[in-house]
């Protein structure tokens, strides 16, 4: 992947191996075809968006693009996360919020904003079976758990 413009942010694969897309902190997206290990050039977004990502760390995708309210810059957005069980998507911003969104997040969806951190949310994970949400803090070095039922509460 030698034609992103900065440092890798992040990487996604699709269920079944056959692609993967990578994210530079310049907003880049890149798509490679794993059978053949090129890059493809033109249109990767397009031939992958009906195909089920394994993952969801590339803050660039149909399945995510509600995540960006109006107004909102993209670099606003520091980390994305989508739930194992494939129900949630989680965002960490510059103002030290976790936004948790049902997924896929598409055209303005319903979001719920926890608050916890003071600086910006620089990663988010969900633990393998989706029951916590875990976010780091920039700025304020804390990693804070958030209970999955507790976030559904609020929803």
């Amino acid at each position: 992947l030698t034609e992103h413009k900065g440092p890798i942010i992040g990487i996604d694969w699709t269920e079944d191996g056959k692609y993967i897309r990578s994210q530079d902190d310049k907003d880049c997206v890149l798509f490679v075809d794993m059978q053949t290990g090129k890059q493809i050039i033109e249109g990767g977004a397009e031939i992958t968006k009906d195909i089920q990502w394994a993952t969801q760390n590339v803050k660039m995708s149909w399945h995510v693009m509600g995540v960006y309210p109006k107004g909102v810059a993209m670099a606003n957005i520091k980390g994305i996360v989508r739930s194992p069980d494939n129900t949630l998507v989680a965002t960490g911003d510059i103002w030290g919020l976790v936004n948790i969104y049902n997924y896929p997040a598409r055209n303005n969806p319903k979001s719920i904003a926890l608050k916890g951190h003071s600086d910006a949310v620089v990663n988010l994970r969900f633990s393998p079976n989706s029951d916590y949400l875990f976010s780091i803090g920039g700025k304020d070095k804390t990693l804070i758990q958030w209970k999955k039922a507790q976030i559904l509460i609020h929803y």
